[in-house]
């Protein structure tokens, strides 16, 4: 079977088999630390969560499942979907405590399901009612951890600095005004309006860009992705049509469990920022003062030129 299409199977039956328990499963817009699908507390402001990972393997010969060990913790689950030349389906689950008795190297851990044996071997791990008591048991005692998402229309972004340039280029002659380093502008956009500042969060930053932009986004050290401790992960989204109807489908499937920064200044976000106004969904859109109206509609908002001017190097008394 086409590798890709049973771990496409896996996911839905594993989706399948958890909703008869009446767990809330979702599909996370992406695969992060091994996350194919995520085991929810409640739909609309989740506050426990249990990432799964799930594997689909044919058993017509012996089979063999990896998992990194930078992803097995306390709130991480492992399901086995194996299907043989009959057709003949089985569901294993694996709990972090069992996965990390499994032999390993230094970067994965490995579990093996020979031919001959796995039946009896795994016999304990076939998915029962017994380990739906266990999945709900461990939900109960995971939390999510403190997230903030940025998400950026880089197009617009890249027109914002171009005007900070020249606004600042005119208060300060004598200055040499230069084009900002792009990972300083999103720190500065993190620190000014986040409004959530405890330290070891995860902060993930969403560039959503088209052919047509020239930022420079490339290429980070890992020590620079911190800020005040927290961690950034930021994620490229190259888009070849209209950047607001991705980030709008974007917004839609994380508004509702994670603080969320919008970065844009263009009147096509105010139908979405309505809705989510509407909905009582906070989120804080940071844009230009000049922004051909964006502002009128009362939303909650903060001055881009802010962050960008601290990114080229000015001081807080000069902006």
């Amino acid at each position: 079977m086409d590798t890709k299409k049973l771990e496409i199977q896996a996911e839905n039956y594993v989706s399948s088999q958890l909703s008869k328990f009446n767990f809330l499963v979702s599909k996370p817009y992406y695969d992060r630390d091994g996350c194919d699908l995520q085991i929810l507390d409640n739909p609309l402001r989740p506050t426990r969560l249990i990432r799964v990972q799930s594997k689909g393997r044919s058993i017509s010969s012996d089979a063999h499942v990896e998992i990194p060990l930078e992803y097995v913790n306390d709130d991480f689950v492992l399901f086995v979907y194996l299907i043989d030349e009959n057709y003949r389906e089985e569901l294993y689950v694996f709990f972090p405590g069992q996965i990390k008795t499994f032999i390993s190297n230094d970067k994965k851990y490995n579990i093996y399901f020979y031919k001959k044996n796995f039946t009896e071997k795994f016999s304990a791990n076939l998915f029962t009612s017994e380990h739906a008591e266990n999945l709900k048991d461990l939900l109960s005692k995971t939390k999510i951890k403190e997230e903030t998402t940025v998400i950026i229309d880089c197009f617009c972004l890249e027109n914002s600095i171009k005007s900070t340039i020249d606004i600042y280029k005119e208060i300060y002659p004598e200055k040499e005004i230069s084009f900002p380093d792009f990972l300083q502008t999103v720190k500065h956009i993190i620190e000014c309006y986040d409004k959530k500042k405890a330290e070891g969060r995860i902060i993930n930053v969403y560039l959503f860009i088209t052919p047509h932009n020239f930022l420079e986004t490339s290429f980070f050290d890992e020590e620079e992705l911190f800020v005040e401790k927290s961690k950034i992960r930021i994620f490229e989204m190259r888009i070849d049509g209209l950047i607001s109807f991705e980030i709008e489908d974007f917004l839609n499937r994380v508004i509702n469990s994670e603080n969320s920064i919008l970065v844009a200044s263009d009147k096509k976000y105010v139908p979405l920022l309505n809705d989510l106004r509407n909905e009582k969904k906070d989120i804080a859109l940071v844009c230009e003062k000049k922004d051909n109206g964006l502002r009128d509609y009362g939303f909650k908002w903060g001055d881009i030129s802010y962050p960008i001017g601290l990114a080229m190097g000015l001081e807080r008394h000069e902006l």
